[in-house]
């Protein structure tokens, strides 16, 4: 692995495909979809290292992962991995990475458990309610247009095509299909 991972997130208004494959402009609730599928595909590609991590078939890392939350499959997978690797700069990269895996969980619970409003010809305003020990109450906005949803998209896409470089360069992985883990 030669390069870093790119672990900051912003909304990127240049360079962005502002249409789908086939040539149909993305909406705002096409682009929470793409976040959707794509956060599902990490989740399987998590199936599919907890599985090579544990030394057991795809369906069995499907069984473990079945019920476990986004951040309790991290924190499983960084324990096993752990427990099996000493070097410390493939510690430092696993770390990385797993910034990378803790943002998309971040930026795909802010957009499903929003609350969503028209606010422009194109975009939306994106609210979410919070509390906190420190502020109380408060509310969070934001507007939003279709391309920076897909920004969050091809987040998650570019953190799937990481995590499977890194761990296709230990020996023997390989990421499951659906069908290899059970559905």
């Amino acid at each position: 692995m030669k390069e870093h991972f790119y672990e900051d997130f912003f909304y990127n208004d240049d360079n962005v495909n502002e249409v789908d494959h086939k040539g149909n402009p993305y909406t705002v609730e096409s682009a929470i979809g793409r976040i959707v599928l794509n956060f599902a595909d990490l989740e399987r590609e998590f199936s599919s290292v907890i599985a090579f991590l544990l030394q057991v078939k795809p369906e069995a890392g499907s069984t473990v992962t079945a019920e476990l939350s986004f951040k309790n499959k991290l924190n499983l997978i960084s324990a096993l991995y752990r427990q099996c690797t000493v070097d410390q700069e493939s510690l430092d990269w696993f770390s990385a990475l797993m910034k990378l895996l803790q943002k998309c969980e971040e930026l795909r619970n802010q957009i499903v458990h929003s609350h969503w409003f028209d606010a422009r010809e194109a975009g939306v305003l994106r609210v979410k309610p919070a509390n906190s020990q420190r502020k109380g109450h408060f509310v969070k906005s934001e507007e939003l247009l279709p391309m920076h949803l897909m920004n969050i998209s091809d987040y998650i896409a570019y953190t799937i095509e990481k995590t499977c470089e890194y761990f296709s360069c230990i020996d023997g992985y390989k990421s499951a299909t659906w069908e290899q883990i059970g559905y």
